[in-house]
């Protein structure tokens, strides 16, 4: 969610103060050589490391990058069950005891480069399993896309997920992380609910010591698995909101990345109180993640915007840093969609068709009432699902819709409008919805965003 007047995001510490605010790609290509690197030296990406080895580089100033080709991201994500059946796309890794290692699947053989439509992807949720230890990655084998396999799937966004006392606290609730974590997820798959979108920034992982610390992360992700449900780790964000470190400067930590040099040169170098840059953030966790049974998606930004073409360079170098730790997993840009500068006009297709992009995104608010928005010339600000669906389409790429809310009551007649939308959006060929937002200490009949467990609005993902 932007930090827009009208519906704006409460931000939450443990500390009580609020202030205003699927799936594996069957993208198979693995990282070649060539291109140049945005720090002005020459080199590739390295390809992903086999088990057992460390993706990461040692430093974004000695790492060399290079955008994905041409040939790396026309195909859209696939999915499958745990099991091997239904829709198929990359089999699942098996569960392990094992710790996360910084290793990443081995790349595979490229795809073709012609955007062609695809059949809507499919989410069956990992089987759920008695908790156990994030399991380390391992190498899968893509398949062919079952002929005429149709899905779709359900979602919310719980974006403070990963906020522990131990590590850093930005959204957390009152209770003990583990067992937020642990009963946020038990509630959301008894309701139905296939994917959780959350934030994963840098700062999640840094400790209140300014050291690197995987352990809040590490948990959302083995809790996920053993729940069964899939995860969208979003690893940065357009806005200030939790985007740096430490928590003590809330609420006025941070950046606001559209309003200075972020996406043209600042995201190389370490910013905001961050141990590393962003550049190396996003191999960082690629890397640590790679495999994990939990991953559907890795979004690159919640809620870019701004030129055109220093955003369409920052896509291609991230891409391709995703895809040195990560060979398989789909990536979106996290785009709202809504006519934000750098996606107004053709912008929003162009963006999709970048090599290595996997999922268009799309963000739906204000408009309660309105099941599919339209605004055909899609100004700033207006909203534009129906046109973001058919662009989307149109480039051979599954969309989701990763945030949809409103400030009414969570009662019967909003659950109604939200179901209608989730309908509608997949009637005319939407993957996934994703509803924005869920808290699990929210009380049933909470008037705004968040919604909780005992509410109306978690009865609508049943129908799906």
């Amino acid at each position: 969610m932007a930090a827009n007047p009208g519906r704006d995001m409460g931000w939450r510490t443990r500390a009580g103060a609020w202030a205003a605010g699927l799936a594996v790609l069957a993208l198979a290509a693995g990282v070649g050589s060539g291109g140049a690197r945005r720090d002005g030296g020459a080199g590739a990406w390295p390809a992903p490391a086999a088990s057992g080895a460390t993706a990461s580089p040692a430093g974004a100033s000695a790492q060399a990058w290079r955008a994905p080709q041409a040939s790396e991201g026309s195909a859209a994500p696939t999915f499958m069950n745990a099991a091997g059946g239904g829709s198929v796309g990359l089999a699942e890794p098996p569960l392990s005891s094992a710790p996360v290692a910084s290793a990443v699947v081995a790349g595979a053989a490229a795809e073709t480069a012609t955007p062609a439509a695809q059949p809507t992807p499919s989410l069956t949720p990992v089987a759920a399993t008695q908790a156990v230890a994030t399991p380390s990655p391992v190498a899968a084998t893509p398949t062919a896309a079952a002929a005429g396999a149709s899905s779709h799937w359900v979602g919310v966004n719980v974006w403070g997920l990963a906020a522990s006392e131990t590590v850093y606290d930005c959204g957390g609730s009152a209770a003990p992380f583990q067992q937020t974590l642990d009963s946020t997820f038990a509630h959301l798959r008894a309701a139905g609910v296939d994917v959780v979108r959350f934030w994963a920034f840098q700062s999640y992982a840094t400790n209140a010591q300014h050291q690197r610390d995987w352990s809040a992360l590490d948990a959302v992700f083995a809790s996920a698995q053993a729940h069964g449900v899939r995860l969208i780790p979003v690893v940065g964000n357009n806005w200030r909101d939790c985007d740096y470190w430490p928590i003590s400067l809330y609420p006025n930590g941070g950046q606001q990345k559209d309003q200075g040099p972020w996406y043209a040169t600042g995201y190389a170098s370490p910013y905001d109180g961050y141990l590393t840059s962003y550049r190396q953030w996003v191999v960082d966790i690629a890397s640590r993640y790679a495999g994990n049974a939990a991953l559907a998606d890795w979004e690159v930004v919640n809620e870019p915007e701004g030129d055109g073409a220093t955003l369409s360079a920052f896509f291609q170098d991230i891409i391709g840093g995703i895809r040195s730790g990560d060979a398989v997993t789909p990536i979106s840009l996290g785009s709202i969609g809504t006519g934000q500068p750098g996606f107004a006009g053709g912008g929003y297709r162009s963006m999709l068709l970048l090599p290595g992009v996997g999922f268009a995104t799309a963000h739906d608010y204000d408009h309660a009432d309105d099941a599919l928005p339209i605004s055909p010339t899609c100004p700033y600000d207006a909203n534009c699902i129906r046109t973001d669906i058919r662009d989307a389409l149109a480039a051979g790429k599954p969309i989701f819709i990763g945030e949809a809310g409103d400030q009414g009551c969570d009662d019967a007649a909003k659950a109604a409008r939200y179901a209608a939308k989730m309908r509608a959006a997949f009637a005319a060929g939407a993957a996934g919805y994703v509803l924005w937002a869920y808290r699990d200490d929210v009380a049933a009949g909470n008037c705004g965003y968040d919604f909780g467990p005992n509410g109306e609005l978690i009865k609508v993902f049943a129908q799906f």
